[in-house]
């Protein structure tokens, strides 16, 4: 299919409607629809091309898990099917990803305080199972404090997710991941430290997409789900820092919190 093709075919999936050339405002030498918003259309292809990419990749895996069933007496063939297997879930994670980078700075129109605390136990339970399979120990108080801030479930998660994923997937066996809340008045700032010791260089792209961090067994880790944390705090009126030393990195996020009701004066 020409280049053409595949966009009239993606345009067409998004149910973009057409909009002709004399009927477009001229800003700056670029033209933009007066039908349809830019960042609507920008939205609308964002999801045209996730799915437009799913559907093959996902149609490919099953090629190759019916392969992999097939070939259970040919260890060679197995361990190719295997590889291919790990390389197509790669793509799929590299296709959500940049998806969820493009849309990580729309902020829900209505926003309703979240509890950070309780999305942070459930991310460190959730994510406990895969610490374990690598030997890695995540380390988080118990007694912390309620703290609400601004921002949907689904944002905080990601948020979370992202960071503790990212720590635990480049440290190796031994390793803590160590996770901190501070509170006060104005603002909540959250600690994740780990033990991947990176040079200056890697820890300057830090918060670039298309750049890795590699631990001290050689394995590379993509940068594109801290990239994503930096959109998302910054789009919920936040900073997160990333820093580094002999013992690790550390990454420290600030959200701005919901101010919490005071009890009146009994009496």
């Amino acid at each position: 299919m020409s280049m053409a093709g595949t966009a009239a075919s993606i345009a067409k999936t998004a149910n973009i409607q057409p909009v002709k050339r004399e009927e477009w405002p001229s800003f700056r030498g670029v033209a933009v629809p007066e039908r349809q918003d830019a960042r609507e259309v920008g939205d609308d292809f964002i999801r045209a091309v996730h799915h437009k990419l799913s559907q093959p990749i996902t149609s490919l895996r099953c090629s190759l898990e019916l392969l992999q069933l097939s070939s259970k007496n040919d260890p060679s063939t197995q361990k190719q099917v295997l590889r291919a297997l790990e390389q197509a879930d790669r793509v799929m994670e590299l296709v959500v990803s940049f998806r969820a980078l493009l849309e990580a700075d729309r902020v829900e129109r209505e926003v309703v305080p979240a509890s950070l605390t309780s999305m942070l136990n459930e991310v460190v339970d959730d994510m406990r199972p895969i610490g374990r399979d690598r030997k890695v120990e995540l380390v988080l108080p118990w007694n912390l404090d309620q703290v609400l801030v601004r921002g949907s479930r689904a944002q905080l998660r990601q948020v979370l997710w992202n960071l503790i994923q990212n720590c635990v997937e480049l440290s190796v066996a031994g390793d803590e991941v160590r996770i901190h809340l501070f509170v006060n008045d104005l603002s909540v700032e959250l600690t994740v430290n780990d033990c991947c010791r990176v040079d200056d260089t890697a820890s300057a792209r830090i918060f670039d997409p298309f750049s890795y961090c590699e631990n001290t067994s050689g394995e590379k880790i993509s940068n594109l789900p801290i990239a994503v944390v930096q959109r998302i705090v910054v789009a919920l009126g936040g900073a997160v820092l990333a820093s580094r030393s002999d013992d690790g990195r550390m990454f420290k996020v600030s959200l701005p919190v919901f101010p919490q009701p005071r009890a009146g004066n009994a009496g």
